[in-house]
């Protein structure tokens, strides 16, 4: 059984099988909700936002790989 939270989340995470699950709903009066590799949040970015921002990373990098090459390269 994993519990997990982060920093500034407004909610945790309990991953477990779904016996324990509902042992754990039913002791605890428990509200959630159940997610899988598909669920976003709205506060995080999108698929698409985190794609753009990616390649974007990679492009500033390639960028200051080329600036930092020695002079007599850039020739």
């Amino acid at each position: 059984m994993l519990f997990a939270i982060d920093w500034d989340d407004l909610f945790f995470l309990v991953c477990s099988s779904d016996d324990k699950l509902s042992k754990l709903v039913d002791a605890f009066n428990l509200e959630g909700f159940y997610c899988d590799e598909t669920t976003e949040q709205s506060w995080e970015l999108s698929k698409e936002e985190t794609r753009i921002g990616l390649a974007e990373v990679e492009r500033q990098s390639r960028l200051e790989a080329e600036d930092n090459k020695p002079w007599w390269k850039i020739w």
